[in-house]
């Protein structure tokens, strides 16, 4: 084994300035982002971070509290009223769906059967683990959590903490900390 050479001094200044350009383009395409979407919404507070790549189905139908977080890859699918309250966290891969298939009547393809819509509201302070899918329909309280890849079919109680597919109560957010369910 031999020894790493030290760093030249040169490359390590070049490292540097490379990457403080790189987080000055990065800033400059968060508010680009920013400012895009913000005329579009139906109401969108101060302080709200998109992250990259996101997908936004009818933002007329949107309303984000502020400084709320919307992750990478997140997906807004707002054929009904989507609201979001403020101080959320919404992770990476996140989707939330307004709309679903009818599949009442098994006569009649899927593909031909139309949509049933209903609304999403999100409480502030709630949060949403990486991948997590909200369904048409679901409040999710204040101060509530969804896990890492929950599907929620049902509304979250305030300060509830939910995992699985589909999502059930875990544990519970309280003044002294979090009490998990056996």
């Amino acid at each position: 084994m031999t020894e790493l050479d030290e760093p030249h001094p040169v490359l390590c200044k070049l490292c540097d300035k490379v990457q403080k350009v790189v987080g000055a383009l990065k800033n400059m395409a968060q508010t680009a982002r920013y400012y895009s979407y913000y005329p579009r919404f139906k109401k969108i507070g101060d302080g709200v971070i998109f992250d990259n790549d996101i997908w936004i189905n009818r933002p007329h139908n949107i309303s984000i509290g502020e400084c709320t977080f919307i992750g990478m890859r997140c997906r807004l699918n707002a054929i009904e009223r989507i609201s979001i309250g403020r101080y959320c966290g919404i992770a990476a891969g996140c989707t939330l769906m307004t709309w679903n298939h009818r599949i009442h009547d098994r006569t009649i393809e899927l593909r031909a059967t139309g949509k049933e819509a209903a609304p999403i509201e999100v409480g502030d302070g709630a949060w949403m683990g990486y991948d997590a899918t909200i369904l048409p329909g679901v409040t999710i309280g204040k101060g509530a959590v969804v896990g890492a890849s929950a599907v929620v079919n049902k509304d979250i109680d305030p300060f509830e903490i939910v995992g699985g597919v589909p999502a059930k109560p875990i544990g519970r957010r309280t003044d002294d900390g979090v009490s998990m369910y056996d």
